[in-house]
């Protein structure tokens, strides 16, 4: 594996490129980005952006854990083994990047594991429906200052700073 360079900072050039720019679509955002890499930084951006792209792919792409209950009639855990052994190969975040266990395939995983990921995924899920009940008050000072959009709001109201967009 190549290594990267220590001069190009891809997180520094969307910065400067968010920045500067008057587009919200990321998808142009990126366009923008690209056009701002010589030729000669692709590859330390491509190193930069692919753990990324392969954790999307990894978080998109694993089967649902959706363990039925178990029963009398069938013991065990209810699912075919064709099903089990996908589960099994899994991959799930683990939160621990300090000790270098971030990533765990679930057949790897022990009780305190599991324990750990769950309460992960309970954090994320907390700060998103925090961000959704900000985002709702946000909507609300919209129709009680009768205006269209959040850029209409008068510069006197108190925006929730716990809006994360």
């Amino acid at each position: 594996m190549k290594p990267q360079r220590k001069g190009f900072d891809l997180g520094h050039v969307v910065k400067l490129v968010c920045e500067e720019s008057t587009e919200a679509d990321p998808n142009r955002l990126a366009e923008l980005v690209l056009g701002s890499i010589s030729p000669s930084n692709y590859y330390d951006a491509l190193a930069e952006a692919l753990p990324q792209v392969v954790r999307h792919h990894v978080v998109s792409s694993r089967p649902t854990l959706d363990l039925p209950a178990r029963s009398k009639k069938t013991p065990g855990v209810g699912v075919s083994w064709r099903k089990w052994q996908c589960l099994l190969d899994a991959r799930i975040a683990m939160g621990d990047r300090e000790n270098g266990r971030d990533w765990k395939f679930l057949r790897d995983c022990t009780a305190t594991d599991l324990v750990n990921a769950a309460g992960l995924r309970r954090r994320q899920a907390k700060r998103m429906e925090e961000n959704a009940e900000a985002l709702e008050k946000l909507a609300t000072l919209l129709c009680e200052y009768g205006v269209e959009t959040v850029g209409d709001l008068p510069e006197h109201v108190v925006i929730p700073t716990e809006v994360t967009v």
